[in-house]
């Protein structure tokens, strides 16, 4: 009974020395509508989650891997791993919107901060495995004789292993700076705010959309005669909804810790919930792109594995163009 005035002390010094746990923990007179977004956002993870699972599990026990599909999996742990955090913070703020008496302040600082650092971390990770996958496609298609003879389609579980490391590395400097510190380092804060600018706005972004730029001309060029090939489309459509729903997270985020611009509890709010949509939106992107120019259903585990194929797709002539002349190569290094 004597150590907890003092543990309610410590955490009210953690908590006065973060400038931004206002805008991070939840008040009780919050409102109604917030409550309401919060269960919305709390069902719109679930459903994400059931929905990454199963590509989840399909991908890792059940479709043969292939570089793109590492590339794939691993977006799939991130989007998951994202969802979960999105969870545990959407049911913390319904229980403390309820009855504060469920959850003190000191536990909502932990968990707000806790969840915070860990969405940040995967947050990063998929904008880091979204620019990877576009840009590797994109020189599939422009130099298939240097992407084949370079062998860069082996090293896919080294550019993963790196982009989780690079991810780590961000979160931790972001949360401490920019979250953590406060106006105790704003030097360090602007630093690192201009640094988070530079990489996600200039190099990972860019790269991204540009590379989406070189494959939808790509395969609008060859669309006469052939459908585009899946996995184009789903890097499309992919990335397409990143931008939409995903970047505008982001981009609150630097704008709102590192620049110290204010915003109210809605906004955040609307932000989480398109941050939601966006990890939770690929599973149906897949299911839709493998049941494109089928009129027959397949079962999941052929549709998942038509969302990622890689060859132009035939029209009524039956004819299958490959996408690269790598690809062409290979085939005839196999059939001898």
């Amino acid at each position: 009974l004597q150590l907890l005035p003092i543990q309610k002390m410590v955490c009210n010094d953690l908590s006065n020395g973060s400038q931004k746990m206002r805008t991070c923990c939840p008040h009780n007179d919050s409102g109604t509508v917030l409550t309401i977004m919060a269960f919305f956002n709390l069902t719109i993870c679930l459903c994400g989650l059931l929905g990454n699972g199963i590509v989840l599990w399909f991908l890792a026990f059940h479709i043969k891997r292939s570089h793109f599909t590492i590339y794939i999996l691993n977006l799939t742990i991130a989007d998951f791993s994202f969802l979960l955090g999105r969870v545990v913070w959407n049911v913390t703020k319904i229980l403390y919107g309820y009855s504060s008496t469920l959850l003190t302040k000191c536990e909502m600082f932990y968990i707000c901060h806790g969840t915070l650092v860990f969405n940040i971390f995967v947050y990063n990770t998929g904008l880091g495995f979204l620019t990877a996958i576009s840009v590797e496609r994109c020189l599939c298609m422009l130099y298939p004789l240097w992407y084949r003879y370079h062998h860069l389609k082996k090293k896919s579980p080294s550019i993963c292993a790196f982009l989780w490391l690079l991810s780590v590395f961000m979160a931790v400097l972001e949360f401490f700076f920019e979250v953590y510190m406060g106006d105790e380092h704003p030097r360090g804060r602007s630093i690192i705010s201009v640094f988070s600018c530079l990489l996600n706005f200039l190099v990972f972004t860019p790269l991204m959309v540009l590379s989406c730029l070189v494959l939808f001309l790509k395969s609008w060029r060859r669309s006469q005669h052939h459908h585009p090939a899946k996995l184009h489309v789903t890097i499309l459509v992919t990335i397409l909804v990143f931008l939409l729903f995903g970047l505008p997270q982001k981009v609150w985020f630097v704008v709102h810790f590192g620049f110290q611009v204010d915003t109210s509890l809605t906004v955040s709010s609307i932000f989480e919930l398109l941050s939601s949509i966006n990890s939770s939106a690929n599973p149906g992107i897949y299911v839709f792109v493998g049941n494109l120019w089928r009129k027959n259903k397949r079962s999941l585990k052929l549709t998942l594995s038509r969302a990622f194929k890689e060859d132009f797709q035939g029209r009524e002539d039956g004819v299958t163009l490959p996408t690269t002349s790598s690809e062409t190569m290979r085939r005839q290094d196999q059939q001898k």
